[in-house]
């Protein structure tokens, strides 16, 4: 589903690109997404087929008009409908946003520690990896107590492990082989 999603954003972000609108376009796709995700009976009517193709158009298009959206993003969620994947809308936001991220040199990451940590802390944390990865990092604070001590950073499924917990695991792999 994820690689569907990515081949829609991809599609939407190349149009909202050429059109100059890409933070419009975010703005719409987060609209009705969030709608949809509020609304589940609004949902059920757009991603259950019972309700004929037509009248299903119908409902999105008084939706479009309603929240004045753009008619780029009323063409676009036509066709999603039309292909029957308006279930894969909230995906489509995500990685849309991430494809602008990416575009603006943003990298989200998050930022495991074993207990609250002060602002100044993360951005330091942040900074330390900007100059790293060449790009400005935004991490968000995830509590594991696990950890012990130390923290560990995760992008995309990419782990920088400095945990205490990391650290004695190795220590413990290293003496049980040493005899």
């Amino acid at each position: 589903m994820l690689g569907l999603a990515r081949r829609y954003a991809r599609a939407l972000f190349s149009l909202a690109k050429s059109e100059n609108r890409v933070d419009e376009y975010e703005r719409e796709l987060e609209l009705v997404s969030g709608l949809l995700e509020t609304e589940k009976a609004l949902k059920g009517v757009l991603t259950l087929p019972f309700l004929s193709l037509k009248k299903r158009k119908e409902i999105l298009e008084d939706i479009a008009e309603n929240f004045n959206l753009s008619e780029g993003i009323k063409r676009f969620l036509l066709m999603v409908l039309e292909n029957g994947r308006m279930n894969l809308l909230k995906l489509i936001k995500e990685v849309f946003t991430e494809l602008k991220e990416e575009a603006l040199g943003i990298m989200r990451g998050v930022l495991y520690v074993p207990m609250e940590v002060e602002k100044e802390e993360v951005q330091k944390v942040e900074n330390v990896f900007s100059d790293l990865m060449g790009k400005r990092v935004i991490l968000r604070v995830a509590i594991d107590p696990s950890l012990i001590g130390g923290a560990k950073v995760e992008f995309k499924g990419i782990v920088y492990d400095g945990s205490l917990k990391a650290q004695l695991q190795r220590l413990s792999k290293t003496l049980l082989e040493g005899s």
